[in-house]
């Protein structure tokens, strides 16, 4: 009797599997002009990213003005859709975003003025969230009366760019005029292929989890670092947050690319597609789960204050110590302000706020190893924002005794490869305020920056 209740319960439990199964999110993608298609037809617009001008696909312009762009990206779309892939249409994404925020678009870091340009393209992935991107390239070839299309479609993971599944060709040539009709000829034949390679991906998504990268890295002012020591078996900081990573990421999947003092680099980290909350199921995504590790780090026995930035769909990096450098900088202006009350006190101006009194000037040392000119006048015009902008701007007729001073570490210089070839820094810029005459160092406080350009020095202006 009790083997009968066994036979007649199992098709049931199958039956809830292959629901919750069927019921789980699928991945998404979105089809997408390559920059090459794109730049080949003009459309492209200058980015200023931090006083580097880019060049980067116009994807508003050309689903305005590209009857061919819509018409292919309907078809291709339809192709997929017949497979059993959802999509997300690019040009209603598109819609969505204003064009201020899409073209103008500046973030202040929370409680500063530390100034991001957001790309238009950033901004888009940000909104549509697809998982895949399908970057489609064409050419339409001509003999005598007939016609061919040759095509390049890539499916790149939005979350780590790494390029999944490929198809290229040429069609037979036709004597169709209509251009879906020239993509779907060529198309077919290499569209099962792709479709397989994409639903490989997903199958490796689900069962190891979506990879990303996540850092962590600490301010110059914490008084701590990865090397300290925690907990009550006294073990150090970046061996605990290995410990947290092997815990939570699927199967203990990621690499450690990386390790300093000061810094710790994961990449590969394999995170769970869904986590559960109220008791339902909620996609995952990189912001989330690094939140996670931001909790963990902010609870006992460790107490660490930090902060959590993200970059695209499959980045994240948390600084530990100060939130704000703004903030250190605030307070560092009224342990200077209670240290001038005898100058104060001699003060002519008529001014009745003791931090209206103070007037300090950015000053850029000759000792900073390496960076160009065109850096330095330009780090120096930064800080001569900051200090405007609190009020505290050093003018004609105050001392400039009191000074702002920048120091850089470099903590990374690679050349990432491509045509051409260009320099990538990440560094570390410290201010120190202080009284210049006396050497009293009053307060400090750090950025991480990062730059991109051609040339070192390019990628200097571009990251300051």
């Amino acid at each position: 009797m009790k083997f009968l209740k066994s036979i007649n319960i199992l098709p049931v439990m199958l039956l809830c599997t292959v629901l919750a199964f069927g019921q789980a999110k699928k991945p998404t993608l979105m089809v997408v002009p390559s920059d090459n298609w794109c730049i080949t037809n003009g459309y492209t617009l200058e980015f200023d990213n931090q006083g580097m001008t880019e060049t980067i696909p116009d994807y508003k312009r050309a689903f305005q003005e590209s009857s061919d762009l819509l018409l292919v990206v309907s078809k291709l779309s339809g192709l997929m859709a017949e497979r059993g892939f959802p999509l997300k249409n690019m040009e209603s994404e598109i819609k969505s975003i204003s064009q201020v925020s899409a073209l103008d678009n500046m973030r202040s870091s929370k409680g500063g003025g530390a100034e991001v340009a957001v790309s238009p393209v950033d901004e888009l992935l940000n909104q549509a969230k697809a998982d895949i991107i399908l970057q489609l390239t064409w050419t339409i070839n001509k003999v005598g009366p007939n016609r061919s299309i040759t095509f390049n479609l890539q499916g790149l993971d939005a979350y780590s760019n790494k390029q999944i599944a490929t198809a290229a060709g040429t069609g037979a040539p036709s004597f169709s005029v209509e251009l879906p009709v020239l993509l779907e000829e060529a198309v077919l034949s290499y569209i099962g292929p792709f479709a397989d390679s994409l639903q490989d991906h997903f199958d490796d998504l689900f069962e190891n989890g979506r990879e990303v990268s996540i850092s962590v890295k600490r301010w110059a002012d914490w008084d701590g670092d990865l090397e300290s020591y925690y907990g009550p078996d006294e073990e150090e900081l970046g061996i605990l947050i290995e410990d947290w990573m092997a815990d939570n990421t699927v199967n203990g999947r990621f690499s450690t690319k990386e390790t300093t003092e000061n810094m710790i680099i994961f990449e590969q980290v394999r995170i769970p597609l869904y986590y559960e909350r109220n008791g339902q199921q909620r996609a995952m995504d990189t912001r989330r789960f690094a939140n996670e590790l931001s909790r963990y780090l902010r609870g006992a026995p460790f107490n660490i204050e930090n902060k959590l930035t993200t970059r695209g769909l499959g980045e994240a990096t948390l600084f530990l110590g100060s939130k704000s450098y703004i903030a250190i900088l605030a307070l560092s202006f009224l342990t200077l302000s209670s240290s001038m009350v005898e100058v104060l006190a001699q003060n002519k101006m008529d001014k009745t706020d003791d931090l209206g009194r103070i007037a300090i000037v950015p000053y850029v040392t000759d000792q900073i190893e390496d960076l160009p000119e065109i850096a330095k006048n330009n780090l120096r015009s930064k800080m001569a924002q900051i200090l405007t902008k609190q009020g505290i701007a050093g003018s004609a007729g105050f001392s400039s005794q009191f000074i702002m001073v920048p120091n850089i570490s470099v903590l990374s210089k690679d050349v990432v490869a491509g045509a051409p070839p260009k320099v990538a820094l990440n560094l570390e810029v410290a201010f120190y305020i202080g009284d210049g005459i006396n050497g009293v160092k009053y307060g400090s406080a750090a950025v991480m920056a990062k730059g991109v350009g051609s040339t070192e020095t390019k990628a200097y202006v571009s990251a300051l």
